[in-house]
């Protein structure tokens, strides 16, 4: 028996990837206010479903597991591809610094990493446009992901079992996380958000003004060798970077209509 996983992954996350050993690493920064920042919380989110064998279909309600201060891996599937989308922006240039040591492998990882998922298989399959920033490294206007589907392909077995593994200082679920696919499929989200931003019910945040500094992107510095001396944020524009502004999503949208019949 074989079935298809699919990775939502959510919020604040930087993705590296490392073509050499054929991995994308998925780095959580720390949050709150040691950091500077807002507090996050990292959650494995997924239909109830997925927990009972032979669900006859989804649930539509959500269990959510905390994964602070683990590692998550996945059984492989797919082979590795490349690529992410541009809508990511690459902080490096800005940062002109490298990542700090132990971020993308091993359990002693630096205080600075809340969480890490490592994703040996699949590729980058779609992702939310996000809302319209303005940032150093990037063109004038660009929209910035802050939803990043990952595809990790064919997986054998009946089964998924998350590995979670302790990072320092971290603490396991009470309970394995083993899940069941349902019509030969396993959808799972991975959520780096505050917690009112959270499923099933997450709190809906007004659009920002022009302008307006993305403060929580501050914490993806503190991933660098110190001193990371410029840490620009980016500044709001719209919800879309077309160059022709104006009409409103939230008064007028588009529909569609089948044409007329012969």
């Amino acid at each position: 028996m074989a079935f298809e996983l699919s990775i939502e992954i959510v919020g604040l996350c930087m993705f590296v990837q490392d073509t050499e050993a054929r991995t994308t690493y998925v780095l959580m920064p720390g949050s709150g206010p040691e950091h500077g920042v807002d507090p996050h919380v990292a959650r494995l989110c997924f239909d109830a479903a997925y927990g009972a064998p032979a669900a006859a279909g989804l649930k539509g309600y959500t269990t959510l597991v905390p994964v602070e201060g683990v590692e998550l891996s996945f059984p492989p599937g797919s082979p590795w591809q490349p690529g992410l989308p541009v809508e990511l922006v690459n902080v490096s240039p800005v940062a002109r610094k490298p990542l700090l040591p132990g971020l993308l492998g091993g359990t002693d990882a630096p205080a600075v990493l809340t969480s890490r998922a490592v994703l040996s298989s699949g590729k980058s399959d779609r992702f939310s446009p996000g809302a319209c920033w303005h940032y150093p490294q990037a063109p004038a206007r660009m929209q910035m992901a802050n939803h990043v589907w990952w595809e990790l392909g064919t997986i054998e077995g009946d089964s998924l079992e998350i590995v979670l593994t302790p990072l320092v200082g971290g603490e396991l679920p009470p309970a394995p996380i083993e899940l069941h696919p349902i019509d030969g499929r396993i959808e799972v989200q991975l959520y780096y958000t505050p917690r009112e931003e959270l499923p099933p019910q997450p709190l809906a945040v007004p659009e920002p003004p022009p302008g307006t500094p993305a403060h929580h992107f501050a914490a993806f510095y503190e991933l660098f060798e110190p001193p990371v001396d410029n840490q620009p944020l980016p500044t709001y524009i719209a919800l879309t970077c077309g160059f022709m502004l104006g009409g409103s999503p939230y008064t007028c949208m588009g529909a569609q209509a089948d044409p007329p019949t012969p």
